[in-house]
This record gives structure tokens, C-alpha cells and sequence, in this order.
């Protein structure tokens, strides 16, 4: 009961939290066989709350075991019964490892009874578009159980790439990919020849089969020329393989691609990764000096798309105001909370969340109790009670389009100004594709592939 009140308040605010959650495969998640869930992991314990509210079978997670340590019976019990079950890692010290054997042992038997155990492979938290090799502990789960039960339990693992857009950013998207699963039957019976070669050989099958799923960039120094590409060149590459943009499929295979391509350059070309990178440099602090964006260089937004905003903006501005009177003070207050309390990037988006719904909860509530007692009218306040969550996001949305109305003004006001500047900001951008259309067909010749087979 716990763990479903739980997941339920968590898949709203979740779902409050990103802009767009896409899914990709979902279906083929099996039921009632002993699985393994194994993600890339970004993004702190948001990472685990994500997969379980989408997922229609119970899970358990497997959080640092520091959260253990020290901790009050309630919280215990509590945490017991939302899934958690803890593991300790060396980099944390190595005087509580040995208690891993119990979380081993509670492991094998979540699979014994057909259960869903989900686990990081790279066993830590990075929040980079990059997987870290995969560590043998899932291995030890997924073998130890068949070992335990003489190799009879038909245990599968199941890939999910975690592919936020800003997982820290407020309205973000998200894009879980799926794969289909896979049992390891055949590891199991290499396990049962020697054990080591078992457990190397399916370690080494997870960390290949998680990374298609994800976007990989091998050089933190590149994720800023990755960004920019997908800027330039996704409107490109949607257009030449008749791909739609709105299709998060679609955008995560080019966002993949790109990536795999500047990897490939990194590799093989070094001097036109560079010549690139040079160029996306000279071309991108233009835009920022001018305050412009790369869209509007791209396609010229016509008066009548302006207009068509001003419209919106201007019969929108009393619901963006109602929705700002019931939703700004809860929404500064997690902000604010996120911002004293966080040090580490990657647990902005889960505490902010977290103190979102203890501070939107309340907050409701106590307008929601105002409107009763002051309109003794319980159809008015249900009214009032439902329109809460829907103009905080209509306001958000608001924002989000009266920051991009101020853009193609800026965009109109230069254009008027500054042909001369816009003419070569043009031509910068045309170089640009052009260069990378020629590096697209040396790394396609290079690798004999078609980027679309895979949609």
C-alpha cells in the first residue's frame, strides 16, 4: 500500500517536473519472470524514482547504504517498503562491503519469487552524456541468483537508456529506451564451467548492450561541440531522412549519431574535429553577443508567426497571472530549498522535486481549505481544487513562449539593423552544414551505415 501511495504521488510530480516524457518500447517489459532492470545513471535517486512509476510491475532499487546508516526504525521500515534495498560501495569505505552479501542474498530472493530488481551497472551517479564501464556486481545478482537456485529460475535483464535533456532543468524532456529483454541462459551455463569466466563475460554483454540506448560521448571535452551540432544540424537531418522533430525516437537516433560522429573524429580526424570545433566557436559567440538564436538563422520567423504569439501572449496574460498567485510561492520555495541544500549537480532535479511535493502539498491544501471555508460552496472549491496543478502549467508554458517572443524580437530588431552582420552570420551557418554534410558522408562511407535502419 506504501509503495503504491508512494509511486502515485511520485508519477505526478514527475510527470509535473519534465515537460515531455517519452517512451520508446515500454511494452516489451515482461511480467511474471525474474528480471533485472539495468539503466545508465545521471541523475541521483530521480534516476530510480523514473523507472518505477512507469513501470506497472513492483520494483526494488538499490540506493547507496549510507541512507541506511544511522537510521531510525520508521525510516527503516519506510524504506523497506517503497523497495529500497541497500548496497555499499568501496568508494564510500570498505568497512561496511561486507554487508553487501545480504543485500545479495535479499536480491536472490526478490528473483526467486519472479521480481523486479533494478540496478545501475556503472554503480555511480555521473551526470554527463557518457556511460562508465559496467562494474561485475550486477553479474554477481543476475548469476548468484541462478545459483542459488540451480540455474532454473530463467532470470532476464532489460536495458533502459535514461536520456534527459537537462535533467536538472524545470519542464526538460525525457526519453526512456527500451530494449527487448534478454535471458542468460547461455552465461549461466558458462558460470557453472568457471565462474570468473561467467561473470566477465556477461559483465562485458551488459556494458555493450546498455550503450546503444544511450548517448555515449567518449571526450568531455567534446560535449559542448556535440550540443552545438545538434543545433545546426538536426534541422538538416530531420529534412534529408524525412524524420520528424517532434518524434523523440527520431531526435534521440540523430542526437546518438552526432555523437558517435564526433567520437569518430576524435579518433580518425583530429584536425577537423578541430576545424569544426573552431568554427561552431566563432559562430555561436556571434549569436551571443547579439543575443540571438541559432533558429532564427536557420528559418526567418515571418510577422505573422509574431503576431500569432503576441495573440496567445497577450489573451493568456490574466490565466498565466492566476496560475503565478497559486503556484509561484511552493514553486520558490523547493527552488530555494534545492539551491541552499544541493552541492552536486546531479541532485538538483530529485530534491527539488522532493521539496516541490511537500511544499505544493501544503500549499494547496491550505488555499483549497481558504476557498471552502470563504465560499461555502463545495462544487466552487473542487473547481478551484482543479485548476491548481493546470495553471501552474499553463503559466510555465506561458513563460516559456513570452521568453521566445522576446527572442524573435531581438531577432527582428537586429535583422533591421545589422544586415551586414546577419548576411555573414548566414554564411557562417551555410559553411557550417556544408562542412559537417561532408564529414556526415566520410563517416557513413567509414562505417558502411544507414542511420536510419534503426527507427
Amino acid at each position: 500500500m506504501v509503495y503504491f501511495i508512494v509511486k502515485h504521488i511520485c508519477k505526478l510530480a514527475i510527470k509535473t517536473f519534465y515537460g515531455k516524457i517519452s517512451f520508446r518500447n515500454r511494452k516489451k517489459i515482461p511480467k511474471d519472470v525474474p528480471l533485472l532492470l539495468l539503466a545508465n545513471h545521471t541523475n541521483a535517486f530521480m534516476d530510480s524514482l523514473v523507472l518505477a512509476v512507469f513501470m506497472a510491475r513492483k520494483m526494488k532499487s538499490l540506493p547507496k547504504g549510507i541512507v541506511f546508516l544511522g537510521a531510525s526504525k520508521i525510516k527503516i521500515w519506510f524504506f523497506s517498503q517503497i523497495g529500497m534495498i541497500p548496497i555499499f560501495r568501496a568508494i564510500e569505505g570498505n568497512e561496511h562491503l561486507h554487508r553487501n552479501e545480504e543485500t545479495f542474498q535479499n536480491c536472490f530472493q526478490v528473483l526467486k519469487k519472479k521480481g523486479c530488481v533494478q540496478v545501475f551497472p556503472e554503480a555511480i551517479c555521473i551526470p554527463e552524456r557518457r556511460m562508465k564501464s559496467a562494474k561485475k556486481g550486477t553479474a554477481r545478482i543476475a548469476l548468484g541468483a541462478e545459483e542459488a537456485h540451480e540455474y532454473a529460475l530463467n532470470t532476464q535483464v532489460l536495458f533502459v537508456g535514461m536520456n534527459y535533456e537537462k535533467a536538472w532543468s524545470f519542464k526538460s524532456k525525457l526519453f526512456l529506451n527500451y530494449s527487448r529483454p534478454y535471458d542468460i541462459s547461455s552465461f549461466c551455463k558458462l558460470h557453472q564451467e568457471n565462474k570468473v569466466s561467467g561473470l566477465n563475460a556477461l559483465t562485458k554483454f551488459i556494458d555493450i548492450k546498455i550503450r546503444p540506448h544511450v548517448i555515449h560521448i567518449d571526450d568531455k571535452e567534446d560535449d559542448d561541440i556535440v550540443g552545438q551540432v545538434e543545433q545546426i544540424y538536426k534541422p538538416q537531418l530531420f529534412k534529408d531522412y524525412r524524420l520528424k522533430s517532434e518524434n523523440a525516437s527520431h531526435n534521440f537516433l540523430l542526437s546518438r549519431e552526432i555523437a558517435n560522429g564526433i567520437n569518430y573524429l576524435r579518433m580518425e580526424r583530429p584536425e577537423q574535429l578541430l576545424e569544426l570545433r573552431n568554427k561552431c566557436i566563432a559562430y555561436f559567440d556571434k549569436l551571443n553577443v547579439n543575443k540571438i538564436e541559432d533558429t532564427y538563422i536557420f528559418k526567418r520567423p515571418n510577422i505573422s508567426y509574431l503576431l500569432g504569439k503576441f495573440l496567445f501572449l497577450s489573451l493568456g496574460f490574466p490565466l498565466h497571472i492566476y496560475g503565478l498567485v497559486n503556484n509561484y510561492i511552493p514553486a520558490k520555495i523547493s527552488k530555494t530549498i534545492a539551491d541552499k541544500v544541493v552541492k552536486k549537480t546531479d541532485f538538483y532535479s530529485s530534491v527539488t522535486m522532493l521539496a516541490g511535493i511537500c511544499s505544493f502539498m501544503v500549499f494547496y491544501l491550505l488555499n483549497f481549505s481558504i476557498v471552502v471555508f470563504f465560499s461555502e460552496s463545495l462544487a466552487v472549491s473542487l473547481i478551484y481544487g482543479a485548476t491548481l496543478i493546470l495553471s501552474g502549467n499553463f503559466s510555465t508554458a506561458y513563460l516559456s513562449k513570452l521568453k521566445a517572443f522576446k527572442s524573435m524580437l531581438r531577432y527582428w530588431k537586429f535583422d533591421k539593423g545589422e544586415h551586414v552582420e546577419l548576411k555573414e552570420l548566414i554564411h557562417e551557418r551555410s559553411s557550417l552544414v556544408e562542412m559537417l554534410n561532408n564529414l556526415k558522408q566520410v563517416y557513413r562511407l567509414r562505417h558502411q551505415k544507414n542511420i536510419t535502419k534503426n527507427i
